[in-house]
């Protein structure tokens, strides 16, 4: 059984993160739809993530929420392959919260906060999230440079 998910799917995972990424201050190295492993894409810095403060950790909550939250703003109908696909990303999210001060409420209430956080800056940056997820499908992998210029251009023209 191929549990990779449809390659538009995946395209917009994983521009959702490199997108909200970028967005947030920390843009990725890199951003590729190519298998390495089990996982089915990547986005993500030589050498792991370069934060060294607290909100960073935050951020990257935010930013391991934000593929799941494009691969469904992408295809709403198509939630349990996203929630598989998002099942490390969400593990990741996990880890970073072991590093906050969770008080007796638990980490329901801090997991639903970044998972609302990563849908805003989705729905804030989607025409970025758009283009290199287009991108990517056709380029297979992007490195910084391409994903910056893909961030700052302008939409697609729908004149015709």
């Amino acid at each position: 059984m191929n549990d990779r998910p449809p390659e538009d799917e995946l395209a917009h995972h994983e521009a959702g993160h490199a997108v909200v990424s970028a967005v947030l201050g920390f843009p990725p190295d890199y951003v590729t739809l190519v298998q390495d492993g089990n996982a089915a894409g990547a986005s993500g810095h030589a050498g792991g993530y370069k934060m060294v403060r607290a909100p960073g950790v935050m951020d990257q909550m935010t930013v391991s929420y934000a593929g799941y939250a494009a691969h469904i703003k992408y295809a709403p109908h198509a939630e349990e392959c996203a929630l598989a696909g998002a099942r490390d990303d969400f593990e990741r999210a996990e880890r970073c919260m072991s590093v906050l001060p969770i008080d007796a409420g638990g980490t329901a209430p801090v997991v639903r906060h970044y998972q609302a956080e990563a849908a805003k800056q989705v729905d804030a940056n989607w025409p970025a999230i758009q283009r290199v997820a287009t991108a990517l499908q056709a380029e297979k992998s992007i490195d910084s440079a391409r994903l910056q210029e893909l961030i700052g251009s302008p939409p697609p023209s729908t004149a015709g």
